[in-house]
């Protein structure tokens, strides 16, 4: 027991004993009470100890690919995920601290289309690569104010697949059915949530174009601003989203959640203006639906609609410059639909069949994917993927033609 414990200790048996107006001996020597004050500082004692919480997402990834024009092909071998540590006080708050790894086994290219797929990757078995994902202190204000500082990750939206109103994220989200782990790196600022009753207000100051090349700018040009507001009205989640700067497109979003016949419904909608509100904006919007069906409510089916107003239609991938073509993003038109089911085959199997599509080049790929979680093995996924359409489109650009990968994947969490 320490110092701090024995002070309480006896501070509250003084008030307990001395605060009477009349104390008696049976007061001081009763062993309910004597009990009952041990368990209450024992108790504030253990409420601001501090606490840490470490953790891993690794992936283990083995993928083949197999190019049917050129007739080649190409795999590789990889580790990759996720390291973190949070510290919490509970009188003071937690700091959290996450790291992206990855690092390649091995990596095969059996023409040039693969090496540019690869070297893209920088593929080194002597390296590990790693990259900050966030770094932030948490506290609240007598619960009123929460607030973050530090580099973070804002996941402000209502779609599943496309998140057109996600304007303050460096990389877009990718789903869970692409990416296992989400390995994107946060931005510098300060963010601060006002909960009030049915509603939520989000503040978020970008610092992130401050330090260009590790030269300081000036909090006048180069900072910007962002909000979320969202609530229930009658059982309809609603929300919107805003981004404003100094030299920078203005942006505003919306998005909606709600259900209708057991049918979740959703959408985000998003206007960049790109000329200070004075001219007609680009837009982009995401909507979709998914339900839950099965006697045991264990098959999900969900279909999701992006259009980008300002996107390409028809483009031979290979006429663009690099960086000029966002995947899943720059297209005008795309389609997601999925059906899964888990918790198959007494919980041991979990499978899905899954596509997306950009809808006006007529490109396309397509998933069919099982994960095994046998007694006493590392639960583990294989999946085998299809990449058509023409040459040159958005899915098939990078392998020279139509291809098919297979894969085998192990995920544990530490």
């Amino acid at each position: 027991m320490n110092f701090l414990t024995i002070f309480i200790l006896m501070s509250a048996l003084m008030t307990l004993v001395f605060g009477q107006d009349t104390p008696t001996d049976d007061a001081i020597f009763n062993g309910d009470l004597f009990d009952e004050t041990i368990s209450e500082a024992a108790a504030a004692d253990s409420q601001n100890r501090l606490r840490y919480l470490p953790g891993i997402s690794f992936v283990s990834e083995a993928a083949g690919y197999h190019s049917f024009s050129p007739g080649t092909n190409g795999s590789d071998g990889r580790f990759y995920g996720k390291a973190f540590l949070k510290a919490t006080k509970e009188d003071i708050g937690s700091l959290y601290l996450g790291y992206n790894y990855s690092w390649f086994l091995y990596a095969s290219a059996g023409d040039e289309y693969y090496r540019n797929f690869y070297s893209i990757q920088k593929p080194d078995p002597q390296e590990i690569r790693t990259s900050l994902s966030e770094f932030h202190l948490s506290f609240d204000i007598r619960k009123l104010v929460f607030i973050r500082i530090g580099s973070q990750l804002l996941s402000w939206g209502a779609t599943f697949f496309w998140t057109p109103e996600d304007f303050i994220n460096r990389q877009k989200l990718q789903a869970s059915v692409i990416s296992v782990v989400d390995i994107r790196s946060g931005k510098p600022g300060i963010r601060l949530h006002l909960p009030y009753k049915t509603m939520n207000l989000f503040l978020f100051m970008d610092f992130s174009k401050l330090i260009a090349d590790k030269t300081p700018g000036s909090l006048e040009n180069d900072i910007a601003q962002a909000w979320r507001i969202d609530g229930t009205i009658h059982g309809v989640q609603l929300g919107t989203v805003g981004y404003i700067g100094k030299n920078r497109p203005e942006q505003i979003g919306f998005d909606a959640t709600g259900n209708i016949t057991g049918i979740d419904i959703y959408g985000e909608c998003a206007l960049t203006f790109m000329d200070a509100l004075n001219s007609a904006p680009h837009g982009a919007f995401s909507i979709g639906a998914s339900r839950l069906f099965g006697k045991e409510k264990n098959w999900t089916a969900r279909t999701e609609f992006y259009c980008n107003t300002n996107g390409y239609l028809d483009v031979d991938q290979s006429r663009l410059l690099p960086g000029e073509f966002t995947p899943l993003y720059s297209g005008r038109y795309y389609l997601y639909g999925e059906l899964s089911g888990v918790n198959l085959w007494n919980s041991m199997l979990a499978i899905a069949l899954f596509g997306y599509g950009n809808l006006a080049d007529r490109s396309w790929s397509a998933t069919i994917q099982s994960t095994i979680d046998l007694p006493g093995v590392l639960p583990f996924t294989v999946y085998g993927r299809y990449y058509g359409g023409r040459d040159g489109r958005e899915f098939t650009n990078v392998f020279g033609g139509n291809a098919f990968s297979m894969g085998l994947r192990i995920r544990a969490d530490f």
